[in-house]
């Protein structure tokens, strides 16, 4: 079935987005990351219909979809239509938005189809997720509001989230933030409850912040990011920022943090200090250099994929080094260096960023991330991750965008190709081919491919 995106104007605040047999072909991949803490990472939300009005679903953060998790995410938009990395096919949705004076509103419906898992073959029932946002201003910069998530089917208990949440500014130093939130989820009855606050005063020469979070042992907010339940945090932060009258820099910036968690057992399950100094030069080029304490409790054997690490507590350091040069240049990129423990071994790792525009319409991005691992049983273990981007605009209307990558620890490599047309405003064509390899797979060259498929995409704008 051809997919169908409708933007419907309820009025000249108020708009309504429908989407059917929504089509994602012409988003990117994800970088490749290689995951060597106990947690899942964060990874941004690249889909259109996601990223549109992101912002208005925030909560416990102020960077929209495609930022950083914030204090408690409750609405992590990447749980809709992916499940284990696996994409799941969107059915239809719904999604109403807008400002009535000092109220902003955002509600949102989506059902998910029926899928098959990759690999195991499990069925993936059809689901359906809720979500409703409102928010008020008040006195100059302050807000206060709430937010209801809610999940039926897939296979799963029904699961639902509510939260409500306040951001106060004083004066023209002072921010606070103060969050509560509880779950429903049938068989997890008691002790689901979360809550949080933060404190931060800034100016151009000094901040400091203090930060507390409380999550209980069965907080299930399945639609949001939270890789850590059962705990209290404590954080800390301080930074003087001067600016010394030196030739070519611009400002320094000395900073210490400190994170501190136990479960609601009192036991100290992790903690660690940062030391930064930054040197900021004129032509925005930095230098810095940072140590970093750790402390970490495992309850239970730790299997990695560099060897197995016994339960217990552990501390290390680790000393970072990292330079990043004037990005307004056509040649520009970043280095850093880290070296210290891991748990009971050692680790060093080091990053690459080099781009450079031999055009003023060509861009090419190249990253490496290498990480050498040493634990005493095992020994060392080294993990590449390597990519390139390149862009190219033929007119302001045709663009043609290449993603290449490597990862040595899951002995893959991928390709993405896109080409892009705006053929008339609000209009697009897109033609997107992928393919995917398994480097360490035996046999000719032809039977190391993975995947390959490819995709033609017409929208077109119809309006009144």
């Amino acid at each position: 079935a051809a997919a169908t995106i409708l933007r419907v104007g309820l009025s000249q605040s108020f708009n309504a987005d429908l989407t059917f047999h929504t089509d994602f072909a012409q988003v990117e991949a994800d970088q490749e990351v290689v995951n060597l803490s106990r947690f899942s990472l964060f990874f941004p939300e690249k889909r259109q219909f996601f990223t549109e009005s992101a912002g208005i679903f925030d909560y416990g953060q102020a960077t929209g979809a495609t930022g950083g998790p914030g204090l408690l995410t409750l609405f992590y938009s990447r749980r809709i239509g992916l499940r284990d990395g696996q994409e799941v096919p969107i059915l239809a949705g719904a999604r109403v938005t807008g400002r009535a004076g000092h109220t902003t509103v955002g509600a949102m419906n989506i059902e998910t189809d029926a899928a098959t898992a990759t690999g195991t073959g499990a069925p993936l029932p059809r689901a359906n997720y809720t979500i409703a946002r409102v928010k008020r201003d008040i006195f100059s910069r302050s807000s206060i509001g709430a937010m209801v998530l809610n999940r039926t089917g897939g296979g799963l208990a029904n699961n639902g989230t509510a939260g409500v949440d306040g951001v106060f500014t004083f004066g023209k130093h002072l921010d606070v933030m103060a969050l509560g939130a509880r779950t429903f989820t049938p068989d997890r009855p008691g002790r689901d409850w979360a809550g949080a606050m933060k404190a931060k005063w800034t100016s151009d020469r000094f901040e400091t912040g203090v930060g507390y979070l409380d999550i209980a042992e069965k907080f299930n907010a399945e639609m949001g990011f939270v890789p850590r339940t059962d705990i209290r945090n404590v954080t800390g932060q301080a930074a003087w920022t001067p600016r010394p009258k030196w030739r070519g820099v611009r400002q320094l910036r000395f900073n210490i943090d400190t994170s501190y968690y136990e479960n609601h057992a009192g036991r100290k399950e992790s903690a660690g200090t940062g030391y930064d100094f930054t040197l900021t030069q004129q032509s925005s080029a930095s230098l810095g250099v940072s140590l970093d304490t750790h402390y970490d409790y495992l309850d239970e054997d730790w299997l990695t994929s560099g060897g197995r690490i016994a339960l217990g507590g552990y501390r290390w350091n680790t000393l970072r080094l990292r330079y990043s040069s004037n990005q307004a240049r056509r040649v520009y990129g970043s280095l850093t260096a880290e070296d210290g423990g891991y748990y009971n071994g050692d680790k060093r790792s080091y990053q690459a960023e080099f781009s450079f525009l031999p055009l003023e319409t060509l861009l090419v991005e190249n990253f490496y991330r290498r990480n050498r691992v040493v634990l005493p049983v095992t020994g060392a273990y080294t993990t590449n991750v390597l990519s390139t981007r390149i862009s190219y605009s033929f007119t302001p209307a045709l663009f043609l965008k290449s993603f290449v990558q490597y990862n040595d620890q899951t002995r893959t490599a991928s390709a993405n190709v896109l080409l892009w047309f705006i053929y008339r405003p609000g209009s697009d064509l897109y033609v997107v081919y992928n393919q995917g390899w398994e480097t360490d797979a035996p046999g000719p060259q032809n039977l190391r491919t993975r995947g390959r498929s490819i995709a033609v995409k017409l929208t077109y704008w119809l309006s009144r």
